[in-house]
Order: C-alpha cells, then structure tokens, then sequence
C-alpha cells in the first residue's frame, strides 16, 4: 500500500468514526424519545427530524468511501469485459463522470441552501432553520466529491504506473520506494 492509499484510508477512518458517533447519538436520541413518549407522555418532533437528518448525512458520507474502496454498486457489465488499458480508461471515465456529478450536486446544494437562507423558513418541528440540516446535502455530497477525485487521481498515477519502463523513469513505488 503506497502513500496515496494510506492517505486515502486515513480519510476513510475519520468519515468511518464521524459516522459511528453520529449513528450512536442518533440511537440515544432514539431511546430517549421513546423513554419519554412512552413513560411520561412527552414527545419532541425535533428528535425525528435529527434522527432523520442524521441518516442522510450517514449515507452521504459514506458513499464517497465506498466508491473509494470499490464497495459501491456500480454499473460494470462492460468493464467486466474489458482488458487492459481499454479496462482501466473506462474505470478513469465513471471516476470521471462520478467526480464531476458528485461536485456538480455539491454546487448546487450550497446554492440551494444559499436560498433557503434567504427564505428562512422552518422545519417541520419549527425547531430549526430549514437550511440548518440541508446544509448536510453539500457536505455529504462534497465529502463524496472528494473521494471521487481520489479515484480519479488513483488511476491516472495507476495508467502513469503502467505505461512507465521500470527504470530511472519508474515511479518511486516501482523502485521499492514509496512516494
């Protein structure tokens, strides 16, 4: 494992923990609202709505790790089928065209949260800002933008690899280095 991927995995651990915290206060905030409703007649709509919200950032956040490590679903009947260079071009344009959707969603949800800003409106519970647990779509979607461009960057660095003679000329990593 080269530089680049111990890199890329530390990012995957801080998304990976930010996750789990996030899941565990959402499960506490899940059994105190049961405790309440259920034992004192008391129920808080906000706690659904950050349990809710919690989820969507989970899922947002994690996507990115998965297209990383290659643990997303993904279309590949004809990557199966190539060899190769041909094989590892068509990995670089999905990359490509992930990257380029994941930054175009991160885009226009700040944008989207830019309006609602300006709107202020309220969520459902009237607890919070609407823009306040939207502003978790452009972060999910930025987090993901970025391990898009990993993958990209991977390819491109496994393309020079390959094409490369093992001389002078080599990578680092081909020399028994690491870069």
């Amino acid at each position: 494992m080269g530089q680049f991927d111990k890199i890329a995995q530390k990012f995957i651990n801080v998304v990976s923990i930010v996750a789990a915290a996030i899941l565990c206060f959402m499960v506490a905030l899940c059994t105190m609202g049961v405790i309440l409703r259920y034992a004192f007649s008391v129920s808080f709509q906000w706690t659904e709505e950050v349990i809710r919200y919690g989820q969507v950032f989970i899922t947002l956040s994690l996507v990115g790790a998965l297209l990383y490590t290659g643990g997303h679903i993904s279309m590949d009947m004809l990557l199966v089928k190539a060899k190769g260079p041909v094989r590892t071009l068509m990995a670089l344009f999905g990359a490509g065209l992930t990257a380029f959707v994941t930054i175009y969603a991160c885009y226009f949800g700040i944008r989207w949260v830019g309006t609602l800003i300006e709107m202020k409106i309220l969520t459902n519970s009237g607890v919070f800002m609407q823009y306040q647990p939207s502003l978790l779509e452009p972060i999910g979607m930025g987090i993901s933008a970025v391990f898009a461009i990993l993958v990209v960057i991977k390819l491109i660095l496994e393309i020079k690899r390959k094409s490369m003679p093992h001389g002078q000329d080599a990578l680092p990593e081909e020399r028994g280095q690491t870069f």
